[in-house]
């Protein structure tokens, strides 16, 4: 079955693009943090400012720049859309494909 995505929800897609942003933020800092450890360790030196006090500014930084870009993203899409038509996804009802199976 071929579906068209008409629209995209500005707000909700706004909202998890913060989300994603945000915890991908909190993993990049951590790795980054982990590997500033281990070279201090490796070298033997100990930094004044390794960063760690920035970590909840940055993302919540990169948690605001997420909900802009989804939100210009899903608006951008949607007016795309009207214009040229969405985008086309073939569905696939999971109860027909498992009764098929069982056939």
């Amino acid at each position: 079955m071929r579906k068209v995505v008409k629209s995209i929800g500005v707000i909700s897609t706004a909202k998890m693009l913060a989300v994603i942003y945000a915890f991908t933020s909190l993993a990049l800092s951590a790795a980054t943090l982990l590997a500033n450890a281990a070279y201090e360790t490796a070298v033997g030196t100990q930094a004044d400012f390794t960063g760690a006090e920035l970590i909840p500014l940055y993302s919540a930084l990169l948690a605001v720049v997420g909900f802009v870009a989804g939100a210009v993203i899903a608006f951008t899409y949607n007016e795309f859309a009207k214009r040229i038509g969405g985008v086309s996804l073939e569905l696939e009802d999971e109860k027909a494909r498992q009764a098929a199976k069982l056939t």
